[in-house]
């Protein structure tokens, strides 16, 4: 059963539950933990084999599959179709994707969501995503996100 555990300090936060309650706690939990970073003064950086490099681009050496390992086991179908959305985005002419271009590439890791639209939702609520001519586009904050993430897997 999906997960959230956070722990700062003698604090502990955990949730479990079935993906769709998980994400509803997806975006209040993200602010506290990027508000926490900023207030702790963590580096949110990312390592040089995460394959999120410069805001708004992905590493070309670096495969989606295996950058999809680095997401935390509580990275949500939100998450996961973010960063499937940017690896979508580095490889479009346009510097755009769509749901179902980022919904294939988790679907060809083993991954299928049951709403990926609705996870797109979540994204453009919590401003990761906004759209761009009927497209979709990673916001500054959807990358800094994504490296919050991942750093704080490794």
């Amino acid at each position: 059963m999906p997960s959230i555990r956070v722990l700062l300090g003698t604090q502990e936060l955990a949730l479990e539950g079935s993906e769709e309650f998980l994400e509803r706690f997806a975006d209040p939990i993200a602010a506290m933990l990027e508000r926490l970073e900023r207030e702790v003064g963590g580096s949110g950086a990312l390592p040089p084999s995460a394959g999120v490099s410069d805001p708004g681009s992905v590493d070309d050496s670096a495969d989606f599959g295996e950058t999809l390992l680095l997401l935390p086991r509580s990275a949500t179908g939100t998450d996961q179709i973010l960063l499937a959305g940017q690896f979508a985005q580095a490889n479009s002419e346009d510097d755009t994707f769509e749901t179902r271009e980022a919904s294939q590439l988790l679907i060809e890791q083993g991954i299928q969501l049951s709403n990926p639209s609705q996870a797109i939702k979540n994204n453009l609520k919590a401003k990761r995503l906004f759209k761009r001519g009927g497209k979709f586009r990673v916001s500054r904050e959807g990358n800094d996100h994504l490296r919050s993430l991942i750093s704080r897997s490794e």
